[in-house]
């Protein structure tokens, strides 16, 4: 399952996993929060309570998925799916790290 942000498309036969619309501007966002203000994992899960972001099921974002997030390469590069395979693939970039500090 791709993390908070993405989700599986089947186009023609052809599966990808692209960005959430609804859910992108949050996550970079909270990127932008973490990298600038160095806000903490409770003041993100207040902000992002606060402004309604949920996850694919509808609840609330959850402090350990907010701690998790800035280690998951999916972000930001590339990662092994599933661990320990050797399978590689490269992340769909939301937030270039240049971007977040400029």
């Amino acid at each position: 399952m791709p993390p908070i942000g993405y989700y599986d498309r089947a186009f023609n036969g052809i599966k990808d996993i692209i960005p959430d619309s609804n859910r992108v501007p949050f996550i970079k966002e909270m990127f932008k929060r973490v990298a600038k203000n160095r806000d903490s994992g409770r003041t993100i899960k207040r902000w992002l309570d606060k402004v309604g972001m949920t996850t694919r099921s509808e609840n609330g974002v959850t402090l350990s998925q907010i701690y998790m997030m800035p280690k998951n390469p999916f972000y930001y590069g590339k990662f092994e799916y599933p661990v320990g395979t050797g399978n590689w693939y490269q992340g769909k970039l939301i937030v270039h790290p240049e971007s977040v500090l400029a």
